[in-house]
């Protein structure tokens, strides 16, 4: 018995070191326990993953890569399941998918670099968080630098790196206690023990971990700093923010219209109270699209409550309004519709935003031909298609510019300071986050948009249906917000900041892109070497 349970014990390692890093991650991000998570879990979540990787074959690495993936993501994005079952679904497969192919890269980094390997599974890990918001199915949530978020003096380097240089931060101190439990256990072992170990501690162990504290101090430092001082500003602009609490796709006419009366009784109070410039309603706030019903007139009903819209934006020609719409129109004689967001100024139309940036599955699914089970599963689950936007829309208002990412478009950094490139001041997410009844969902999602106030040192508004409303300054600061799925407005005073871009403004994700092309180096170079060394042993045995 003795000898079989240190045999059971040894193959369960991998298994119970997998659980710790699902459970970290978990925990690190905003969850069901703690509302805002446990951000400094950033640090070591990554830690029993080079444990992992140690007790494992490379042939099994695969497996493990999968299970980590849809485990993680699994509990992550729980909330996913109110949002769509497709989108549950989905979405725990594809982050299993990318870690089956990204766990053998990992275990080979380990044991082609085995001094120093935590440095290169770091960049990897950078590099896999950079390609996974590419494209069709990029998506931002649980990039491992968005768990700083709420430490506001550890978040100011935004400025210059984005949000990649706290995900390489995080990465690397994790892949290095990772490193340093795995040398404690190999040290175990008397042979190694007297031919290793002694070394690597005073080459490597006391020298990192002394840079890595370092490091972590001065960004503290430059964090406490940079926030202290004072912006010059431009001009101060007053906003009032509608949060209806309404699921705009619950229900026909009958909740239009009560959520209509509810998003007008709302921003009369706010006008009332504060007299603000510019008024915002959510993402889809107002659901029957109004420029196709009032150039089609082919519902009566909707034709009734958009003049009723109408009246009332025509009430305050001293105000601008920003509303989520459907922007549609016949094309071919076939319907396409705009998730958007619609300026009125003085009760007119005067400019639209349509988002570019879809939520895939849920929002788009351009493969219809070639997948037609998945798309029919999806029909079936009441999927509602949008068309892609094309245009990085500033809005030309009487009291500023600005740009309004919809959705999770706040979580795509580039995407954002395309914005500000073009002109935008400020920026406003306006979102649906009322479906999901869930604070961390809400508060996931809120992390997104604090970073993209700090890349760009502009102010960010959210006007949310549900959760969470709130004000960021330019230092990426909570300054105002309303409790999640409450009826409630929020009117504030913004500082506009004098234009003055941000490195990251002006070469946005270029450290990102920068340790792709060094990871690619650094893995080509050692392939080379590994065939030449092979090639040479070949030929001094012939």
């Amino acid at each position: 018995m003795s000898t079989h349970r240190p045999r059971l014990l040894r193959s369960l390692l991998p298994l119970i070191y997998l659980s710790v890093a699902i459970i970290l991650f978990f925990f690190t991000f905003p969850n069901a326990l703690f509302a805002k998570g446990l951000g400094f879990l950033g640090f070591f979540c990554l830690a029993p993953l080079p444990l992992v990787l140690r007790n494992i074959r490379f042939r099994v690495s695969p497996i493990v890569g999968f299970l980590y993936g849809y485990g993680s993501y699994v509990l992550f994005n729980a909330w996913l399941g109110t949002f769509n079952p497709a989108a549950f679904l989905f979405v725990p497969v594809i982050y299993g998918i990318y870690h089956l192919l990204l766990f053998p890269l990992l275990h080979l980094i380990q044991q082609w670099f085995p001094r120093w390997y935590f440095i290169i599974q770091a960049l990897a890990w950078l590099v896999y968080e950079y390609l996974r918001i590419q494209g069709y199915l990029g998506y931002s949530f649980g990039v491992l630098g968005y768990s700083q978020s709420f430490y506001p003096s550890m978040i100011q380097n935004a400025e210059w790196l984005g949000v990649w240089g706290l995900t390489f931060f995080c990465a690397l101190t994790g892949f290095f206690l990772g490193y340093v439990f795995d040398v404690l256990v190999k040290a175990r072992k008397k042979t190694y023990q007297k031919t290793v170990t002694i070394h690597t501690i005073k080459k490597i162990l006391v020298p990192t971990s002394s840079a890595l504290i370092l490091l972590l101090l001065c960004n503290i430092v430059f964090g406490i700093q940079r926030r202290s001082q004072a912006v010059e500003k431009e001009f101060t602009l007053s906003v009032a923010l509608i949060q209806h609490n309404t699921d705009p796709w619950k229900g026909g006419f009958s909740a239009y219209r009560t959520s209509l009366n509810t998003l007008i009784d709302l921003s009369d109070a706010a006008i009332q109270e504060s007299n603000p410039d510019l008024i915002v309603w959510s993402e889809t706030a107002f659901v029957p699209s109004i420029n196709f019903h009032l150039t089609h007139r082919r519902n009566a009903r909707y034709l009734r409550l958009i003049n009723k819209l109408q009246d009332y934006l025509a009430r305050y020609p001293n105000k601008d309004f920003v509303i989520g719409n459907s922007y549609s129109f016949l094309d071919k004689g076939e319907r396409k519709d705009h998730n958007a967001a619609i300026l009125f100024s003085g009760g007119e139309f005067t400019q639209v935003y349509s988002k570019i940036h879809l939520v895939p599955f849920t929002e788009h699914f351009p493969f219809e031909t070639l997948f037609p089970r998945i798309h029919a599963y999806l029909i079936k689950n009441d999927v509602h298609y949008w068309e892609e936007g094309k245009e990085h829309t500033v809005f030309k208002s009487r009291f500023g510019r600005f740009s309004t990412p919809i959705c999770f478009e706040d979580g795509f950094g580039k995407q954002n300071s395309t914005f500000v490139n073009n002109g935008a001041q400020f920026l406003i997410n306006i979102t649906n986050d009322a479906w999901s009844g869930v604070e961390s969902n809400a508060m996931q999602h809120l992390q997104l948009s604090v970073f993209r106030a700090v890349e760009n040192r502009i102010p960010v508004l959210r006007s949310t249906n549900g959760g969470i409303t709130a004000v960021l300054n330019h230092k990426g600061e909570i300054a105002q917000s309303l409790d999640s799925f409450t009826k409630d407005y929020l009117v504030t005073q913004i500082d506009i900041p004098v234009e003055d871009k941000t490195l990251y403004a002006r070469a946005p994700d270029i450290i990102a892109i920068l340790a792709t092309i060094t990871l690619g180096s650094v893995l080509l170079f050692r392939l080379f070497v590994g065939l030449s060394k092979r090639h040479s042993k070949q030929s001094h045995c012939l």
